[in-house]
């Protein structure tokens, strides 16, 4: 007897598509479902889910929920008919939270279905970051995505939909943020979408002549109903009971529904977890990349070697037989699910736009500034990149970036459109390393700097040799554009034709790049490697690092502390942005500079001792700016705020431990990493939501956000989840007492225990 299919499944139940994949799955002989979440998680959905596993003897299943506390049902009323008497609800709050159980269930021997919002997915994305526990699953397979014209050959495209290349869809467009987290996360060994393009087909409409075939197959007792609640557990000898019992109640809920829709339903998730049980479901698969349109309408291009894969055409006859009963196909899915992912074809920036809070190329089609021509031309020119030339365009980066720093050092506060345009050379290496760096928009500058000139030089010495692949991209830049920057345009036009050319460039070719690599070297690092060019390549990639691991600022001394007085009027929600921009215009707010981080007074403090660490970066408005090339500045404020709270300490005797965070959803514009004492003596502690942004996990540890970006590229934020926290019930973090109001904090604050519970900690600063 073959071995189970390991699944778990994430589900919601607002249609009936949902409830009957539960029921076939939770049923099939050939199925080990490990595992049920819901979204959005109330107890009435739980309560429900709990009912059916009991009727099908699969009490031992997992169930998590998002929000076990939802104030609505986000049942169908279709549900409550069809299996319950008049006024029969069951409920339950007995439920995990749904991020633990996919934690912890799933694995890489295991497929995670989803057939709603992908809520569950992105919290536990979120806090496998956290944790530092790896969120993995062999097979993320999703109803949910679309291939439109582009993809789907003539003959295969459903009337519907000719003509479209991006259409909405529900599972994906509900949370947006989410389903960018998802798509981006690299713990799936592969992704396989089961798109409208497909599970929209009349062929899958269950109707009539479905629902006699499954009467046809169920015996007369399971009929009746006389079988279900047995424990059929395990695939021994009452699997088959436990797989009637299942298709039974099927039986009984598509009743129900065709009693008030003669004309049937078309089955949408159910298509999506036949093909767990056997991989012939879907009969054809194209590899491809998924993006969005202005719209959010989601739509995919080809891409081969991609580790997602989207669905084209199936094969209804096959479908029907498998979720019917009528055949007890091999598990074919599980090898066809679970095989080792194909090598992924390095992601260009633009596209991984997709990964938790950006934009997408064609949102950014709409700006009408011209940009996004250029950046479709770059990512069509370095489409291709292959492995064998990773290394070599790394270090052609890594020192150009060295250099680039030599010769702007006081320049770093230049403007993030430029950086970015600058680094348009290295947008191979860092999509093939697995970064998503680019910025969202680019405005081309006026005058290109030291940067792009020296790679565009340094270049045209080498045009001949790397001109492989017929020149130059041709941009297509708006008039406007034209005009505005004709030097640029020329500059850029001359990199990118450089980058077309190195994209095709072989192994061999391998020691030119290294050639290239040394000429933009430094004069120092030059005379080091003379020679030995590979060796400019480690010394160059650790650069970046080093300035970061040298801040010179560590044998300092911190120059007192004095309080600035409350400001006399609102100063609007971009005042972090002006300190941060221009501090020795407010010497009075400012507490001490570093060479990237600007550390400022909180005006209005929550504690004793209250500061904020602004990043000198003019482009950091906030979480959603970040980019995988900020982590190392994520944790060079770590560092900062970790050297600073045993000086504060020093300079306020009994000053308590201080706890350090950035707001997941800040209130003011302007990154910035607040440090604040554990006393909250302050009487500017007003409100219960002033308590809870600062003690609840709200406050993301720096590190946290860090290791999402190195991970996914971007930070991931729900925001309704994390504005939830904020409106939530207070509680102390240290002792876990629930404070009933702002009097009870207070009161709470100044407690022997709270006090003693202080003198515990052994450490200078603490993080939710």
């Amino acid at each position: 007897m073959s071995e189970p299919i390991h699944v778990c499944f994430d589900m919601e139940t607002q249609d009936p598509d949902d409830f009957l994949c539960l029921l076939f799955l939770a049923s099939h002989p050939d199925v080990h479902l490990k595992a049920v979440t819901l979204v959005p998680g109330s107890q009435e959905q739980v309560g429900l889910v709990r009912w059916a596993l009991a009727q099908l003897g699969a009490g031992e299943v997992a169930i998590g929920a998002h929000d076990i506390t939802h104030a609505k049902p986000s049942v169908s009323p279709w549900h409550w008919r069809a299996f319950f008497s008049k006024g029969a609800r069951p409920r339950s709050a007995v439920a995990e939270d749904a991020w633990r159980v996919l934690l912890r269930e799933c694995d890489e021997n295991t497929v995670l279905l989803t057939g709603g919002p992908l809520t569950n997915v992105a919290e536990t994305i979120r806090r496998s970051v956290v944790s530092g526990r790896p969120f993995v699953a062999g097979c993320w397979l999703a109803q949910g995505g679309f291939a439109g014209d582009n993809i789907v050959p003539e003959h295969l495209r459903l009337p519907k939909f000719v003509g479209k290349t991006h259409m909405a869809t529900f599972n994906f467009g509900a949370n947006l943020p989410a389903a960018r987290a998802s798509l981006a996360h690299e713990g799936f060994g592969c992704i396989r979408l089961v798109s409208k393009n497909v599970c929209h087909a009349e062929s899958n409409r269950f109707g009539r002549q479905q629902l006699e075939r499954l009467l046809g197959g169920l015996p007369d007792d399971e009929l009746l109903g006389k079988t279900r609640g047995r424990s059929a557990c395990g695939r021994d000898s009452g699997a088959e009971a436990r797989h009637m019992a299942g298709l039974g109640l099927i039986a009984q809920g598509m009743r129900e529904y065709m009693s008030g829709n003669r004309g049937g339903k078309l089955l949408h998730d159910p298509l999506a977890a036949a093909c767990v049980i056997d991989g012939g479901v879907i009969a054809e698969w194209h590899a491809v990349e998924l993006n969005e349109d202005t719209g959010h309408r989601w739509g995919s291009r080809s891409c081969p070697g991609s580790k997602t894969a989207i669905s084209v055409r199936h094969d209804p006859d096959r479908f029907w037989a498998v979720f019917l009963g009528e055949v007890q196909a091999s598990p074919s899915a599980a090898g066809a699910l679970l095989a080792p992912p194909q090598p992924l074809v390095p992601r260009t920036m633009l596209s991984e736009g997709l990964a938790a809070m950006g934009t997408s190329n064609s949102q950014e089609a709409g700006r009408g500034d011209g940009t996004a021509p250029f950046m479709s031309e770059l990512e069509q020119a370095l489409a291709t990149v292959t492995a064998s030339n990773t290394r070599a365009l790394h270090m052609l980066v890594a020192v150009a970036d060295a250099c680039e720093r030599s010769a702007t050092k006081s320049l770093h506060r230049q403007k993030a459109d430029t950086r970015a345009l600058l680094r348009a050379g290295g947008w191979p290496v860092l999509a093939a390393l697995g970064c998503r760096s680019a910025a969202d928009r680019i405005h081309l500058p006026a005058q290109p700097d030291a940067r792009i000139r020296k790679v565009c030089a340094v270049v045209r010495c080498h045009a001949e040799s790397l001109a492989q692949r017929g020149g130059p991209v041709q941009l297509r830049l708006s008039p406007w554009q034209q005009r505005a920057n004709k030097r640029s345009t020329a500059a850029i036009a001359t990199a990118a034709g450089a980058m077309e050319a190195l994209e095709g460039a072989e192994a061999a070719d391998a020691g030119l790049l290294q050639t290239i690599a040394l000429e933009l070297a430094p004069p120092s690092l030059k005379r080091r490697c003379s020679g030995h060019p590979e060796e400019a390549v480690e010394e160059g990639s650790s650069l970046w690092a080093a300035e970061w691991e040298d801040p010179g600022w560590e044998d300092s001394a911190l120059q007192g502390f004095r309080q600035p007085s409350k400001p006399s009027r609102n100063e609007g929600l971009d005042a972090l942005e002006r300190l941060a921009r221009a501090p020795n215009a407010r010497p009075d707010r400012v507490l001490m500079q570093t060479h990237h981080v600007v550390v400022v007074y909180d005006v209005y403090p929550k504690a004793r001792v209250h500061v904020l660490l602004l990043p000198r970066d003019e482009t950091l408005r906030g979480p959603d700016a970040l980019r995988a090339e900020h982590a190392p500045l994520l944790r060079h404020m770590a560092h900062l705020a970790a050297w600073l709270a045993p000086r504060l300490r020093a300079l306020h005797p009994g000053l308590p431990p201080l706890r350090c965070g950035f707001h997941a959803v800040p209130s003011m514009s302007h990154l910035h990493l607040h440090l604040l004492s554990l006393d909250f003596a302050s009487p500017e502690l007003k409100r219960p939501r002033h308590w809870t942004i600062f003690n609840t996990d709200y406050l993301v540890p720096p590190a946290a956000w860090a290791e999402q970006l190195e991970r996914h590229g971007r930070v991931c934020v729900d925001h309704k989840a994390e504005k939830a926290k904020v409106d939530g019930e207070m509680r102390c973090p240290l002792l876990g007492e629930r404070l009933a109001d702002m009097a009870a904090v207070r009161l709470h604050l100044s407690s022997a225990r709270y006090q003693e519970r202080l003198r515990d900690i052994q450490s200078d600063i603490v993080y939710m």
